[in-house]
C-alpha cells in the first residue's frame, strides 16, 4: 500500500494537468473527465468484495497492480507534436497541442482500467492489513494503513514530480531557440494578442510559457512511464510475498466486522 498509490496519486497530478494544459480542457470540464473514475472503483471494489472470500487476496491484488501499470503505460504512450515550430503554429492559430488528442479512445480506457485495478488492489490489502488483528488495535492497524497510502502518494508525486521536471526541461532547452526565432517572424498584433492569451508582459516571458506548454507532454509521460515501474515493484511484493489465503479472510470478517469501502 506504499507503491501503488504513489503511482496513482502521481497519475492524477500530470493527468489533470494534461487534460487542461495540452488538451484544453476548463477546470469543471477536467472535473467530469475524471468521474468515470469514481464509478469504475465503485464496481471493481463491490465485485472485488465479492471474490475476496473465494480467490486469494495474492491474486486479485496482483491482478489489479498489473491493470493499473498497463493503465500508466497507455497514459505513457500519449504523444503530440511538440517541436518548437509546432508550438508557435498552434499557439498562432489559437489551438491546444493536444487537440487531436481523443478522451474517448486515447484517455477514457486507461481511466477505467486504473480504477478497476485499484479497486482490485484496495479492497485485498485493507482485508490483509488488519487480518488476526485484535479488534480493539483494529483502528491502529487500519491508520497505519492509511499513513502509509499518505506517505507513499507524497513520496510518489516528489519523486514522478522530479522525473517530470527532468524532462520537461530538457525539452525546452532543445525548443526554445527555435521558438525564439519564429516569434521575431511574427507581426507585433500577433505576438501582443500571444501575450495576453498566456498572461505575461514580454516576449521573452512568452517565449518561456510556450517553451513550457510544448514541453510538459514529455515531462508527463515519462512520469507515468517512471509511475509504471513502481506498479511492476508493489505488483511484484504482492506476487512475492503477499501469502494470506482468502479461507483466513473470511473466517476474520464476521469476527471483527471490518469494513471496507
Amino acid at each position: 500500500m506504499f507503491l501503488a498509490p504513489a503511482a496513482m496519486f502521481a497519475m492524477f497530478y500530470f493527468l489533470s494537468q494534461y487534460i487542461q494544459n495540452v488538451m484544453g480542457y476548463s477546470p469543471l470540464k477536467a472535473g467530469f473527465a475524471f468521474l468515470p473514475f469514481s464509478i469504475c472503483i465503485i464496481i471493481s471494489a463491490g465485485i472485488v468484495s465479492n471474490l475476496a472470500n473465494r480467490i486469494d487476496p495474492r491474486y486479485i491484488a496482483g491482478v489489479g497492480t498489473l491493470m493499473a501499470s498497463a493503465a500508466l503505460y497507455g497514459f505513457s504512450r500519449l504523444s503530440v507534436p511538440d517541436s518548437g515550430q509546432d508550438v508557435l503554429n498552434a499557439a498562432a492559430q489559437g489551438q491546444f497541442l493536444g487537440a487531436d488528442v481523443s478522451y474517448w479512445t486515447q484517455i477514457l480506457p486507461f481511466v477505467c482500467l486504473m480504477a478497476l485495478g485499484m479497486g482490485a488492489v484496495f479492497v485485498p490489502l485493507t482485508l490483509t492489513a488488519v487480518h488476526h488483528v485484535r479488534a480493539e488495535d483494529s483502528g491502529v492497524g487500519s491508520g497505519v494503513l492509511n499513513t502509509m497510502q499518505q506517505v507513499g502518494g507524497a513520496l510518489g508525486l516528489a519523486v514522478l514530480s522530479t522525473v517530470g521536471s527532468h524532462f520537461t526541461n530538457d525539452h525546452i532547452d532543445k525548443i526554445a531557440p527555435t521558438i525564439e526565432r519564429g516569434l521575431s517572424s511574427l507581426d507585433p498584433g500577433t505576438t501582443s494578442a500571444l501575450m495576453d492569451r498566456f498572461g505575461v508582459s514580454t516576449p521573452d516571458a512568452l517565449v518561456g510559457a510556450l517553451a513550457y506548454v510544448g514541453s510538459f507532454p514529455t515531462g508527463a509521460t515519462h512520469a507515468f512511464l517512471v509511475g509504471v515501474f513502481l506498479m511492476l515493484a508493489g505488483s511484484a511484493i504482492v506476487w512475492l510475498f503477499l501469502d494470506v489465503k482468502h479461507e483466513e479472510l473470511a473466517t476474520d470478517a464476521p469476527e471483527q466486522g471490518v469494513h471496507v469501502g
